[in-house]
């Protein structure tokens, strides 16, 4: 199984009690990547703001709803979980069919924000990434007590200082020596963390990169 979240322990106890014994690796990060329309004038939201609309409080902001690509997704399951702790979400909060629906709606409403996973976008040279990013806008973020908003790339999501980053989970049962556990060992070693990194994510091991600089005049 791959996810963005540990497992929560009633979750690992009904896997126990079942008598399923989990190894969990971690591999890399991602992160919720906010979308907004072209045409949008707020650039930038900090994270208080953006809990407020989630709830359902739109007062002192210039968006008004929340958008998820479909209600079962990464993205609104995260919501719940991490940004309102359990809590009902807004009535300001909605979900469409799938992400092309959502990019649609974005295209043609400025005041809504899409919620989607940044593998969406962290591949530069995927069809769909370059459609969202030249179609749509891509907003920073602060975190709270924060008055610096970054935006999700590799750089920020590896530092945490986008406030949206999550990580990524390789969870396998079964022998130590079993197909799962060699690919397993295959992405979190050497080669399979840069393939992590060239398709934009952030590695949970960063690949060294040796350099040696000659200091001697060229001439």
């Amino acid at each position: 199984i791959a996810l963005n979240r540990a497992l929560s322990k009633d979750e690992e106890g009904r896997f126990k009690d079942a008598n399923i014994f989990l190894s969990t690796s971690l591999v890399g990060k991602s992160a919720i990547v906010l979308i907004v329309n072209k045409d949008a004038m707020d650039t930038t939201i900090n994270m208080d703001n953006l809990q407020n609309i989630i709830s359902g409080d739109t007062t002192n902001s210039y968006y008004n709803s929340i958008v998820f690509e479909n209600e079962k997704s990464s993205a609104a399951a995260y919501c719940k979980d991490s940004l309102t702790q359990g809590k009902a979400l807004g009535k300001n909060c909605y979900a469409v069919k799938n992400v092309n629906e959502l990019l649609n709606l974005i295209i043609t409403n400025k005041k809504s924000i899409g919620f989607i996973d940044y593998s969406w976008i962290s591949d530069s040279d995927d069809s769909l990434a370059k459609s969202i990013k030249s179609k749509c806008k891509i907003i920073a973020v602060a975190a709270k007590g924060n008055k610096t908003a970054y935006y999700p790339d590799q750089s920020n999501i590896q530092t945490d200082d986008y406030p949206l980053t999550r990580r990524v989970y390789l969870m396998r049962r079964g022998q130590d020596f079993s197909l799962a556990a060699g690919f397993i060992t295959f992405v979190a070693g050497p080669k399979g963390q840069v393939m992590l990194l060239k398709t934009g994510f952030a590695p949970w091991r960063q690949p060294e990169r040796m350099i040696s600089i000659d200091m001697k005049p060229i001439n």
